[in-house]
């Protein structure tokens, strides 16, 4: 089974790429950072699926590859005017955490990825639609997402807002509890211990947090 990483850091994009260097898929599924991100652009099916997840989740840009025969480009659009904001390197911290993982999972690869800390620099609202996201990359069938039963995400987060939305699909029944498990890493006697905190059909918590990790509301509203 196919198993690929994505860091919690990104690469600084270019702003013309030649055609010539193109890496291979391999290449880019083992992609660490997103820098073979723009190479993945020049699909314009997955293309357009990132500019709808785009849509859909409110960012409020689109990408247009501009290629000419030996180079090309990805530009940033202002949706809404059509107003050119620059190219891949002039986007914000936001942008720049989230295309690497809209791609990696618009992509429609199996196997497991590996993702830490996909919320960095990203707001509330869109670290919730994370959730959305990996939620439909293991579907075989779901609206502008070519995806794959195969695949499954192993996720290292301190979000509780993403963490939030899988409870709020599992009680819409878009995923089941025995597709989600959500394991607590803390401090033991002899070292790192796991604990995993199990989900009932309605998306509360059957298991008590077992310290402080999140704010003390959290646990007040899903801890038992």
């Amino acid at each position: 089974t196919l198993m690929r990483r994505m860091g919690p850091l990104r690469a600084n994009w270019q702003r013309t790429y030649l055609l010539e260097q193109i890496p291979s898929l391999e290449e880019r599924r083992c992609d660490l950072t997103g820098e073979t991100v723009p190479y993945d652009l020049l699909d314009p099916r997955l293309s357009a699926r990132v500019n709808d997840w785009f849509e859909r989740t409110g960012l409020g840009y689109q990408l247009e590859v501009d290629c000419d025969r030996k180079a090309f480009s990805v530009d940033v659009v202002e949706k809404d005017t059509g107003l050119l904001i620059g190219g891949l390197p002039d986007v914000g911290f936001g942008v720049r955490q989230v295309l690497p993982i809209a791609v990696n999972c618009l992509r429609g690869d199996s196997g497991t990825t590996l993702v830490e800390q996909p919320e960095l620099h990203l707001h509330p609202r869109m670290q919730a639609n994370l959730g959305d996201l990996f939620c439909a990359a293991t579907k075989t069938t779901e609206a502008g997402v070519a995806s794959s039963s195969d695949a499954q995400f192993v996720i290292e987060t301190h979000s509780e807002h993403l963490l939030w939305r899988i409870q709020t699909l599992v009680r819409k029944g878009e995923l089941k509890p025995s597709d989600v498990a959500i394991v607590h890493i803390g401090k033991g006697p002899e070292g790192a211990e796991a604990q995993e905190l199990r989900l009932d059909s309605d998306g509360e918590f059957l298991d008590w947090w077992p310290d402080d990790f999140f704010e003390k509301e959290f646990g007040e509203r899903f801890g038992g």
